[in-house]
């Protein structure tokens, strides 16, 4: 599982405090395409708990560039979790359907 669809995993278990967070408290990040996501102090948390390999790339990231928002963007994780779920949603059933129509082929 890639660390993307690790994140989107954990954003949509957790999405209903996360979406607290970022309306009423302000913990979220504009994007350029005026969509937004979680902070990325909280991206970059959440992502090195569920990834622990992730802290030896972490920590020359770090030394080359503090600044958290240019390494969730290295990471590939500044995008809008709202409607990448509905296209990692829209992917897998796709998928599961591709699936079932092969199974029928097999048997």
């Amino acid at each position: 599982m890639s660390l993307k669809d690790k994140w989107l995993e954990f954003y949509e278990t957790n999405r209903s405090w996360l979406k607290i967070l970022m309306e009423e408290g302000g913990y979220y990040t504009s994007l350029d395409n005026k969509e937004t996501c979680p902070d990325s102090m909280l991206i970059l948390g959440v992502v090195s708990a569920l990834e622990p390999s992730l802290k030896e790339t972490l920590v020359p990231f770090c030394k080359l560039n503090t600044d958290e928002d240019a390494l969730v963007e290295a990471l590939g994780l500044n995008f809008d979790p709202e409607k990448e779920l509905t296209k990692w949603k829209a992917e897998k059933e796709k998928s599961q359907s591709d699936t079932e129509y092969l199974k029928q082929f097999r048997t």
